[in-house]
């Protein structure tokens, strides 16, 4: 099965960096700190923005059926 889907690969890969440099263009002025510029050997696998008001972030993207989670909680002390 990975022979058949491997071809495609790159393509998958391009089109992830399109949309993580769209994501990039039109969130930079919105005070989230965002992940640097995407290039040539970032595949996009997750583009994590970071946020003092983070619940509430996740809670207006969720009125608007935008799927965001918290990889990368803060660790309790």
């Amino acid at each position: 099965m990975l022979r058949c889907l491997l071809p495609h690969l790159d393509g998958w890969n391009e089109c992830r960096r399109e949309i993580m440099a769209l994501y990039h263009e039109q969130l930079a002025h919105t005070g989230l700190r965002l992940p640097p510029a995407p290039d040539e050997a970032h595949v996009g696998h997750l583009y994590v923005v970071r946020t003092p008001r983070r619940d509430r972030l996740r809670e207006q993207l969720a009125l608007q059926n935008i799927a965001a989670d918290v990889h990368y909680p803060l660790p309790d002390y």
